[in-house]
């Protein structure tokens, strides 16, 4: 695997996942739309007055936009922000720390320096990353301190931490105060009916993590203007002289991985051979938590490429089935941090290529030149003694005082039944064109994926608007330019180079804080959220759509009287998806959270399924097998399972709508492919020809975009989540240009939008 800092976004062509349509990387070469104004190429035109008026407008907005980005002030996302409005007395600083910010019963770094700030509350060593930031940002030399604290003294620590009073649960956002008083009654009435059903609460309640265990691992900052180190600690500012001496001290920059909370990512294919599942990694990337921005976006796609005896065939062919068919190599690469990973190349044999094809496939990104040559043996392409088989995304938290978990989302299933039974797959059925087609289709989609460390604040949601909007402007002039009907060869390239941050996720990890039933649920380790954009084989037809998937959400829980911390979990589990439901990639959607609440209504029937029982006993004849086998995994890791008993279709397609019930109350609806997901209805997809395949790709990302951003602004001007005289900073200098980036873009938005 690469690393490699993330391809400028102008003429180079950043985005070349679908090489296997080489003729538009060429016009990659040439200057995008958005580049001949900037640098005095000219006004940007089509000649046509409306669409003129559109972009006149787009560049209006887009540089009032520049200006609001630049002079955004908040001090939940900016540490000067907040100096500016406490100062830079260390003392007062160390006040703010101890008495603005809490503590949580976590180890370790998740959070770090700017979660804390945009959560205001984190465990000993986040609170202490978030004090030296501020400390060194007033021109102190900072470092960390550590040390394990005597049990007596976590302990009282531990419970007066706890006791103080907790704020109440914040204004609800992106829906009105009465939907969410809604919302939270539907949610508590069904937690208590899953938690009757599963027998959730027949034991007594054990936590995963002792509050005293937490603390004792202590953490705070030293810090020195003339080389004299004095002590900042939050939570031994009344009482320094009760704290132990410092075991180790450490410059925060140096902190060692072993006291992070780190998300690994992996691809993983499967292929069938010699009447056997073997399984390769052809990517793997380890994103650590606790530094820079505390809720990390992600973005997967994959390169793709055909054989070069059939780069004739797979460039005129004019459907995007025939072309999927014919491709036979793959690539998957992330972004991340600003940085692109790239994995192995992989073909359909489901065999990872040799050192020399993927130097070979790289050249497909340069132009047509790169179709001369990958795979010259064509023939055992199609043999049957090894096919790829599967693929999955494969997510792994670990950190200190957490058990490692590890989940896998699937991208392509050809074989969707229990994995015990390999010697009776069918290989011919393997080596089929549909096959074939699925597996080319499958890599056609992305997946953005947001790693939450903190609740997300409504001012991360703008800034993420802002920046989102500001890359999208050259894409937006294209798309103008491709509905008024005017060919211009920079619309490839201008299309293909947006950066779109996760804005639905976003806020949806916002309102999921927001909407919370109480102040006792915490993030105390990371939350995987993501959205799939896919192709799939529906009816014999390409089908596009969106899901909204919620990978892991186990939430930790403050000890408080009267709450078992259980139902404060499964109330939690619920809550996200219907937080999905409401906000996901189609507001409304489908997912198990619709279903379920309208059991009742339609007369549903739903079975409940206990730890070691075979869920094929009364539903093998009525639900998928590939979902009574996930069924089956998550019951013999001890979780409950309450599943509606009649299978719902994705067009040919049944699938299975259930809850997945952990016995620590951990909750999560899930449904198509094994998802924990919000789904889009499909729509058939077709192409004048398939030399369009990657604008015609690039121009839906652009599209999904909008009706994402559609949404956001809807509810970001209803909910007042911009104020010029909060988010900005100072008086407007003269010549600003007046602008609301969710009113001024919701027509922009509307034009284009179908």
């Amino acid at each position: 695997m690469t690393r490699s800092p993330r391809p400028t976004k102008n003429a180079a062509g950043a985005n070349h996942r679908f090489a296997l349509v080489a003729v538009l990387v060429v016009v990659a070469m040439l200057p995008a739309l958005a580049h001949a104004q900037d640098t005095g190429g000219g006004t940007i035109a089509t000649g046509d007055p409306d669409a003129d008026a559109l972009i006149a407008e787009i560049e209006r907005v887009t540089a009032g936009i520049v200006e609001v980005k630049e002079q955004l002030h908040s001090d939940h996302l900016d540490p000067d922000a907040l100096l500016d409005t406490i100062g830079r007395n260390p003392s007062g600083i160390l006040e703010w720390v101890a008495t603005e910010t809490r503590w949580l019963p976590y180890e370790g770094a998740l959070r770090g320096a700017r979660g804390v700030l945009m959560d205001r509350s984190g465990s000993s060593l986040d609170r202490a990353l978030l004090l030296a930031d501020l400390l060194e940002r007033s021109g102190l030399e900072v470092r960390l301190a550590n040390t394990t604290l005597p049990e007596g003294t976590a302990s009282s620590l531990a419970s007066a931490a706890l006791e103080r009073p907790w704020a109440p649960v914040s204004d609800p956002v992106f829906a009105a105060a009465d939907e969410v008083e809604g919302f939270r009654a539907s949610v508590g009435s069904a937690a208590e009916e899953l938690a009757s059903e599963v027998g959730l609460l027949a034991g007594p309640a054990t936590d995963r993590l002792a509050p005293a265990d937490a603390i004792a691992d202590h953490w705070w900052v030293q810090a020195s203007s003339q080389g004299q180190w004095e002590d900042y600690d939050p939570l031994f500012a009344a009482d320094a002289a009760a704290r132990p001496a410092a075991g180790t001290t450490i410059d925060p920059a140096d902190l060692p991985g072993e006291v992070r909370h780190s998300v690994t990512l992996r691809v993983v294919i499967e292929r069938y051979e010699d009447e056997a599942l073997i399984e390769d990694v052809v990517l793997e990337h380890t994103v650590l938590m606790g530094g820079g921005e505390p809720n990390k976006p992600i973005e997967l796609d994959f390169d793709v490429s055909v054989p070069h005896e059939f780069a004739d065939r797979a460039s005129q062919t004019t459907d995007i089935r025939e072309g999927a068919r014919l491709s036979a190599f793959w690539r998957p690469r992330l972004e991340v941090d600003g940085q692109s990973v790239t994995g192995d190349w992989f073909s359909r044999r489901g065999r990872i290529e040799p050192p020399g094809a993927p130097a070979q496939a790289a050249a497909l990104s340069e132009g047509l030149e790169g179709l001369t040559g990958l795979g010259s043996e064509p023939a055992e392409q199609d043999t049957v003694d090894s096919m790829l088989t599967a693929t999955w995304i494969e997510y792994e938290t670990v950190g200190p005082g957490i058990e490692p978990r590890t989940e896998r989302r699937e991208i392509l299933d050809l074989v969707g039944a229990p994995r015990d039974g390999a010697a009776a797959i069918d290989g011919q059925a393997l080596a089929s064109d549909e096959a074939d087609v699925r597996r080319g289709l499958a890599f056609l989609g992305e997946s953005a994926v947001l790693l939450q460390a903190a609740a997300t604040h409504p001012d991360a949601f703008l800034d993420a608007y802002l920046e989102t909007w500001i890359e999208l402007r050259p894409a937006l002039i294209a798309l103008v330019f491709l509905r008024a009907g005017v060919e211009d060869e920079r619309i490839g390239p201008s299309l293909a180079t947006p950066r779109i941050l996760p804005i639905d996720l976003l806020a949806m990890t916002s309102a999921r804080d927001r909407w919370a039933m109480s102040r006792v649920a915490y993030v105390g380790r990371p939350q995987i959220w993501s959205r799939h954009s896919f192709y799939d084989s529906v009816r014999g037809e390409a089908s596009s759509s969106l899901a909204v998937d919620i990978v892991m959400n186990d939430t930790d829980v403050i000890p408080s009287a009267g709450r078992d911390p259980r139902m404060v979990r499964l109330e939690q589990g619920i809550l996200d998806t219907l937080v999905e439901h409401v906000l996901g990639a189609t507001p409304g959607g489908l997912n198990t959270w619709e279903r379920f609440s309208r059991r009742a209504a339609e007369g549903m029937a739903w079975t409940v399924l206990r730890p070691g029982s075979d869920p094929e006993a009364g539903l093998a004849d009525t639900l998928p097998p590939s979902d009574l086998a996930r069924m089956r995994a998550a019951l013999a890791r001890g979780d409950s399972v309450v599943v509606a008993t009649e299978p719902r279709l994705r067009g040919d397609v049944p699938f299975a709508d259930w809850w997945r019930i952990s016995e620590n109350g951990t909750a999560l609806g899930i449904g198509y492919r094994g998802w924990g997901q919000d789904l889009t209805e499909e729509g058939a997809t077709t192409q004048p020809s398939l030399q369009t395949l990657k604008l015609r790709q690039d121009q839906e990302r652009v599209e999904e975009t909008l009706r994402m951003y559609r949404e956001a602004a809807e509810q970001g001007r209803r909910q007042g989540l911009y104020d010029p005289h909060a988010h900005l900073r100072g008086p407007r200098p003269p010549g600003s240009k007046t602008v609301d980036p969710f009113a001024d873009t919701l027509p922009i938005i509307n034009s284009l939008s179908f």
